[in-house]
C-alpha cells in the first residue's frame, strides 16, 4: 500500500502535503458516520452509537448511497423486480421524482406503474388523489425543477400535474435512445446528456438515476466511466472549494472538477484503508468498509 505522502507526491495539481489535515477530517468523518450504521445495524448495539456531539445531535445521509432508506426500497423494489424490464430507466426516473415509496407504492398497485407503457393521465389522477387526500406525495431530498416551460398554461398548477406531463412526459418520448443508453454498454455520461435535453432534468438529478441503474449488471453496472464521470451538485461543488482553497466560494464547478475529484476518491480510499482496522476492511458495506465509488 503507498505510503500517504508518496499519495501526495505524484504530479497532481491540486492536493499537497501540507492539505494532509483536510484530508483526513473528510476521511474521518466517512469512518465514522459509517461506524454509526454499523453498530446500529451489524453489532445491534444500543444508542449512543458515536461519541461525536455533531453526529449524535444532526442526521446525515449515509456515506454509502446504497443503504439510504429509499435507495434501499427502490433496490428491492423496482431495481430488483424490473431488472430486465425495458423500462426500468424510466421507473427510476419516476423513482427518483417522487422519492417516496409510500406514493410509488400506491401507483403500482393502482395500475400507474409504466412496467410496459406510460400513461400520463392515470398518474396524474392517482397522485392528485393522493395531494387531495392531504397526504404525502413526494420528498424534498433532491431539489427537483417544477418549472412549467415557457408558454404553457396547465389546468392544475401543483407539482403532482408537472411530474407526469412535463417531468415524465418528455422522457417517454426519447424512450428509444434512453433505453440503448441505460443498457450494459452505455456510459453514465452519455446517458445524463441525453436525458439532460428533456426538459427539467438537469445534470444532477439526471445523474442519480444513472447511479441507481449502476446497481444493476444489465444496465450501467459495467459502465466504463462509472468512477470517471462526476455530476457534481451544489454541496459537492461547496465541499470541493473548501478542500481545495479553504474557501466556501467555488472556483471550479461542472466537468472542470472530475481530474480533482478522480485524485480525491484515490486518496480518500487509501488514506481509509491505513486508518480502519483490517478486520472490518470486508469490502462490503453492509458489515464493514468497502471503498467509496465516485457516486458516493
Amino acid at each position: 500500500m503507498p505510503k500517504q505522502e508518496q499519495l501526495f507526491e505524484t504530479d497532481d495539481f491540486l492536493f499537497k502535503p501540507e492539505q494532509q489535515n483536510e484530508l483526513d477530517s473528510i476521511v474521518k468523518f466517512w469512518i465514522e458516520r459509517h461506524k454509526i450504521y454499523l453498530r446500529r445495524n451489524v453489532l445491534k448495539k444500543d444508542k449512543p452509537w458515536t461519541t461525536d456531539p455533531m453526529l449524535q445531535n444532526y442526521r446525515f445521509c449515509n456515506i454509502y448511497r446504497e443503504i439510504d432508506t429509499v435507495s434501499e426500497w427502490i433496490t428491492t423494489n423496482v431495481i430488483k423486480p424490473y431488472e430486465k424490464t425495458n423500462n426500468l430507466w424510466f421507473m427510476l426516473a419516476m423513482s427518483r421524482l417522487i422519492n417516496w415509496p409510500d406514493t410509488l407504492q400506491e401507483i403500482m398497485d393502482k395500475g400507474g406503474w409504466p412496467e410496459k407503457t406510460y400513461n400520463a393521465d392515470k398518474v396524474y389522477k392517482i397522485l392528485a388523489a393522493r395531494a387531495d387526500r392531504g397526504e404525502k406525495c413526494v420528498t424534498g431530498a433532491y431539489i427537483v425543477n417544477s418549472v412549467f416551460p415557457k408558454g404553457a398554461n396547465p389546468p392544475d398548477t401543483r407539482k403532482v400535474y408537472y411530474i407526469p406531463y412535463f417531468g415524465l412526459q418528455g422522457l417517454w418520448n426519447m424512450k428509444d435512445v434512453l433505453l440503448q443508453q441505460s443498457g450494459p454498454r452505455g456510459t453514465m455520461g452519455g446517458f445524463v446528456e441525453t436525458m439532460t435535453k428533456s426538459h427539467g432534468w438537469g445534470a444532477f438529478m439526471a445523474y442519480q438515476v444513472a447511479v441507481d441503474l449502476s446497481y444493476s449488471k444489465h444496465h450501467l453496472g459495467k459502465a466504463s466511466d462509472f468512477n470517471t464521470y462526476t455530476s457534481p451538485g451544489p454541496g459537492t461543488t461547496r465541499g470541493m472549494a473548501r478542500l481545495m482553497g479553504g474557501s466556501k466560494k467555488a472556483t471550479v464547478r461542472g466537468k472542470a472538477l472530475n481530474e480533482y475529484m478522480i485524485r480525491l476518491r484515490a486518496l480518500m480510499n487509501a488514506r481509509a484503508k491505513e486508518l480502519v482496522k483490517p478486520k472490518w476492511w470486508t469490502g462490503d458495506y453492509r458489515t464493514g468498509f468497502a471503498e467509496l465509488s465516485m457516486a458516493n
